[in-house]
């Protein structure tokens, strides 16, 4: 259709298939609908053109807890290891 944009993401399709389960209850409905919705303005607004701005951010004394320390990038400028391979790794899903 002329001037209709279908999302493939395959979140969207993913929630899209939890909408169309016959078993979801009304408070996991609307979770999911916000979900989706929220993936679409981000891919509807993906083309807006953005400006630079300066900002001046608070600096405040945080104390930092975390797991590790990543000491490298790999050639695609990814952390090595990473938190975030840990779903890629647990769904299965190879680079």
């Amino acid at each position: 259709m002329k001037g209709v944009t279908v999302i493939t993401h395959p979140l969207v399709q993913s929630n899209l298939t939890r909408l169309r389960d016959q078993c979801p209850v009304p408070p996991e409905i609307r979770c999911v609908l916000h979900e989706v919705a929220t993936l679409v303005i981000y891919e509807a607004t993906r083309t807006f053109a953005t400006e630079p701005v300066t900002v001046r951010t608070p600096i405040t004394n945080l104390r930092i807890f975390t797991a590790a320390i990543a000491t490298r990038l790999d050639e695609r400028g990814f952390i090595v290891p990473g938190l975030g391979e840990a779903g890629d790794r647990l769904f299965g899903v190879n680079n």
